[in-house]
């Protein structure tokens, strides 16, 4: 039977604690740098009491290696997800294309993603058939001005 002191677990125990927490709140990597040492520290003294047991350092070295890495991995993933361009909805529609099926001079109708919407040209008359760039959405009015031709 092994005699695991009470500190080293507390500190084991408060690791997980910050390594959760800080999927939750936006400190940029705080309390995963704080979860490592506290996981490194309750490692090292786990089994200080106990005469001839220690954990393998190496070992240590390890899983304090993997952890950092995944928590990196899960942090990135986080940010990139919120930097990410918003893809539905009327914030979605801002800078996509649209197709006049009315004269836009300077309120009409045009076709956006499928369907018939009220718009109104911010950069003079628009002719039927033309497309026209969405650059931004008011209510259940679209603001478009001319595509540019390349």
């Amino acid at each position: 039977m092994l005699d695991a002191y009470w500190g080293g677990i507390a500190l084991l125990l408060l690791a997980v604690g910050l390594f959760i927490a800080e999927y939750f709140t936006t400190t940029f990597g705080l309390l995963t740098a704080g979860g490592i040492a506290s996981l490194i520290m309750g490692s090292l003294i786990l089994f200080t009491h106990t005469p001839g047991v220690e954990v393998n350092k190496g070992l240590i070295a390890g899983v304090a290696v993997g952890v950092t890495a995944f928590a990196v991995f899960v942090v990135g993933a986080i940010i990139r997800g919120q930097r990410r361009r918003k893809a539905t909805g009327a914030e979605g529609m801002i800078g996509t294309t649209a197709v006049a099926k009315t004269p836009l001079d300077p309120t009409g109708t045009v076709r956006a993603q499928g369907e018939l919407w009220t718009a109104a040209s911010e950069g003079g008359r628009v002719a039927p058939g033309e497309e026209v760039i969405i650059t931004r959405v008011e209510a259940l009015k679209l603001w478009v001005t001319k595509k540019s031709k390349e």
